[in-house]
């Protein structure tokens, strides 16, 4: 067999085992699914597993950083396209990254099985938390963070970063509401409607924002 080949074969082994793991770490959990498991599910030798990442815990480690990794460019996408427009307002942004952070979680394709990983793995973390801070919240958080304090002049960093957090909580909150709340009748709110939400979300931290600005100009009057 020809070294390229081989390569393709074995880059074709490693994706199958990543997505065998992704789906069966969702839909079971960690501890319930065995090398075995995702082997067979994968179509590969038992052996993939420690060829390709040493370990089912370096396998699960990578199965996440490839999610992370995914939603961090498409969060830093929106962010810097959308202060490419020099008349971005700070309405403008906060839509962009508020539909960028949303749309991956409930796109019904994957979705779904992207949110049960995560919300297994906060219930169970096998992360290292300075993976997640340095390679997903650390340059969301800066690249927001500048893009706030250049569209909403007075904000500084610190208070920027607690915007940002504000933000994010607001997001998350409408991502389970849609799971808790499903099927709940007579509610004051559609919890599917993620458009209610995200016109609720930008307007209200819109506010709260230019406030924090006109607080720091007067301070600084």
């Amino acid at each position: 067999m020809k070294l390229k080949d081989q390569t393709k074969k074995t880059d074709d082994a490693c994706h199958r085992l990543l997505d065998a793991a992704e789906q069966l770490f969702a839909d079971k959990g960690f501890a319930a699914v065995s090398v075995r498991d995702i082997t067979n599910l994968a179509d590969c030798n038992v052996a993939a597993v420690n060829y390709h990442f040493n370990s089912k815990d370096n396998l699960y480690l990578e199965v996440i950083r490839r999610r992370i990794n995914n939603l961090r460019q498409v969060r830093l996408d929106s962010i810097e396209e959308a202060m490419s427009n020099p008349k971005t307002t700070l309405e403008d942004l906060l839509r962009a990254f508020s539909w960028a952070f949303l749309e991956p979680l409930v796109d019904e394709h994957n979705g779904r099985r992207l949110m049960t990983l995560m919300l297994r793995e906060m219930l169970d973390s096998r992360v290292p938390g300075e993976m997640l801070f340095e390679e997903m919240i650390k340059p969301i958080t800066e690249a927001l963070c500048d893009a706030i304090m250049k569209v909403s002049p007075g904000i500084d960093m610190p208070r920027a970063c607690l915007c940002v957090q504000s933000l994010v909580a607001q997001l998350l909150h409408t991502i389970h509401a849609k799971t808790m709340l499903a099927g709940v009748k007579d509610l004051p709110f559609d919890p599917s409607q993620f458009e209610d939400f995200v016109n609720h979300i930008v307007e209200f931290s819109a506010v709260a924002i230019r406030s924090f600005s006109e607080k720091a100009g007067e301070a600084d009057a």
